[in-house]
């Protein structure tokens, strides 16, 4: 029932969100010490940026998505990773690296609340229990792949330079796949039904609302 095209794709993209975004916070101090020779003050300020942002970031984003769509909202905020990943890969100097932080926070933090609202939308009782429980896991196996791909290239390349440049390149195959998603609640989209408790509840609230026979009034009258 679950194995339709836009979860397969949700799927996918949770994997790549692992992939992305949770290396991207665990070598983001070993690369602006090591690779690009910042102090540990400085990488201790980006990640305070990245905190306080973060903080707003989901209630902001999340107001957002209310009012042009979950979609468009996720689009925004793979567009906002892309640009945090280019600048610590093209332009790492001066104050640039908390810009990145910046960025990184305002898409980091809501992208965690706006697939699984996208999902809660689409899929009802056992459907989207399946899917939610499919993305927790595919999710995991994608950190845990995108952090031994981290590893790898540093030991390939000396630097976590590339890493970010895998990361800005994955970020634009989200955009692309977000957009092939259909339309949040389109109704030949949506898969699962109620659960039974939902269900009865339904049928016992249709049949108080259709109108009774009126030879039924009459006997119920006639039997008082």
């Amino acid at each position: 029932m679950v194995l339709v095209r836009w979860v397969l794709i949700i799927w996918v993209m949770k994997f790549l969100n692992g992939f992305a975004s949770m290396p991207f916070q665990n070598y983001l101090s070993p690369y602006l010490r090591e690779g690009l020779g910042f102090d540990i003050n400085f990488a201790a300020q980006v990640w305070g940026v990245i905190g306080v942002i973060g903080m707003f970031a989901g209630f902001a984003v999340g107001w957002l998505s209310d009012r042009i769509g979950i979609r468009i909202t996720l689009v925004m905020c793979y567009g906002s990773m892309f640009l945090s990943s280019v600048l610590l890969v093209v332009a790492p100097v001066g104050y640039l690296p908390l810009v990145s932080g910046v960025l990184f926070a305002l898409a980091f933090y809501p992208i965690y609340g706006l697939v699984p609202a996208y999902v809660s939308k689409m899929a009802k009782g056992a459907a989207a229990t399946v899917i939610f429980g499919v993305t927790n896991v595919t999710q995991g196996v994608g950190g845990i792949a995108g952090s031994y791909a981290a590893g790898l290239l540093k030991n390939l390349t000396g630097s976590f330079m590339w890493y970010y440049v895998l990361i800005a390149a994955t970020t634009v195959v989200l955009g692309l796949l977000t957009l092939q998603l259909p339309r949040e609640g389109a109704s030949e989209a949506t898969i699962g039904a109620d659960t039974p408790a939902q269900a009865d509840d339904t049928e016992q609230l249709a049949a108080e609302s259709r109108p009774v026979p009126e030879h039924t009034k009459v006997a119920t009258e006639v039997g008082r």
